[in-house]
């Protein structure tokens, strides 16, 4: 597995064709890592033009994440999404997203909040 993005980068690489929506998520994994909460988000690209079939949003250094899962709704398609930079530095993704703003709203469902990220392809 190759990291070909940072932090900003991860943004700027997943705009365009790299695009998360249409994709399916394929897993989460929430560990530790040197005492620090790390959340990786496997995800299925389902674009045609895109460059990756698959990728691995790994978010370090982890200061807020909610997510929620009930059976009767299918995991896990991604029809909206916001990525983006905080003011303070840290990173922002819902993937449920209650409007399509690039601010986060307090109605933001299965969201991450993080110091830093890193885009792994296999």
């Amino acid at each position: 597995m190759n990291v070909i993005a940072k932090n900003e980068d991860v943004i700027s690489k997943l705009t365009g064709n790299e695009t998360l929506l249409d994709g399916e998520v394929k897993g989460l994994s929430i560990f530790l890592e040197d005492d620090d909460l790390v959340i990786t988000v496997d995800v299925k690209i389902r674009r045609k033009k895109s460059k990756f079939k698959s990728i691995k949003i790994k978010f370090l250094e982890v200061e807020e994440y909610s997510f929620y899962y009930v059976a009767s709704i299918f995991f896990y398609n991604i029809e909206r999404v916001k990525l983006f930079s905080l003011e303070r530095g840290n990173f922002y993704l819902s993937l449920d997203p209650y409007d399509d703003k690039q601010e986060m709203d307090e109605r933001d469902q299965d969201f991450i909040i993080s110091k830093r990220l890193e885009l792994i392809v296999n």
